[in-house]
């Protein structure tokens, strides 16, 4: 069976309200396409990257050449900031 994987970007805060850290570099890599590639070798079905509209290009050059698909969403506030 194949899982459908989505990952939620924000390229400026955490969900804990922190600056975001998915771009910065581990090992010489963006946190976000690290952990991409650890989610590529485990074989799951397809992944779908998910951010804001204004974030699709810097997320598209994070993943470039990565078989992820980039997709935008304009979902307002988040759940966890709605406390």
């Amino acid at each position: 069976m194949k899982v459908l994987a989505v990952v939620e970007v924000d390229l400026d805060r955490s969900p804990l309200g922190t600056k975001s850290r998915l771009a910065d570099p581990i090992a010489g890599q963006p946190v976000l396409r690290r952990t991409l590639l650890r989610m590529l070798d485990a074989n799951l079905g397809p992944i779908y990257v998910v951010c804001d509209p204004s974030q699709r290009g810097p997320v598209s050059d994070l993943v470039d050449g990565l078989d992820v698909s980039v997709e935008t969403h304009e979902g307002g506030t988040p759940p966890y900031e709605r406390i």
